[in-house]
């Protein structure tokens, strides 16, 4: 198995961030099937594209964020603000994360909670499901 070196990553593009979510569009692409990709707008409000309609008629969306050290949580949590503020239809978000994150602290639960309340389903992609899916 390979495993994944974020430093390495940053070293072999330029522009890490941006290399960071061309990725997690591909895998996004990927995990709905999605051939012919996603409308993108530039500077897209809290979504790192327009979000999409499932298979089971539910809206999803997603958003990336490259850290190279400590994750910001509020960073995290003023794109889903915006995300939940834009997409009244959203029914999903994925939220791609570099770093490990602690998915139980306070940070996290309250952004959770803010899209449990607007019946959101968040789901947490670390690094060891982009282990699992580029492997």
């Amino acid at each position: 198995m390979i495993e994944i070196d974020w430093k390495i990553f940053e070293i072999k593009h330029a522009k890490a961030t941006e290399a960071f979510e061309n990725l997690c569009y591909f895998l996004f692409c990927r995990k709905y099937n999605l051939a012919e990709g996603v409308r993108t707008d530039f500077n897209q409000v809290g979504l790192e594209t327009e979000p999409i309609k499932d298979s089971n008629s539910k809206y999803c969306g997603f958003q990336a964020k490259f850290f190279q050290k400590n994750i910001n949580y509020a960073n995290i949590s003023e794109s889903i603000n915006r995300a939940l503020n834009n997409y009244s239809q959203l029914n999903h978000i994925i939220i791609y994360i570099n770093q490990q994150a602690q998915t139980s602290c306070q940070s996290a639960k309250q952004i959770e909670a803010k899209c449990r309340k607007k019946g959101v389903i968040v789901e947490w992609f670390l690094p060891n499901n982009f282990k699992i899916s580029l492997n």
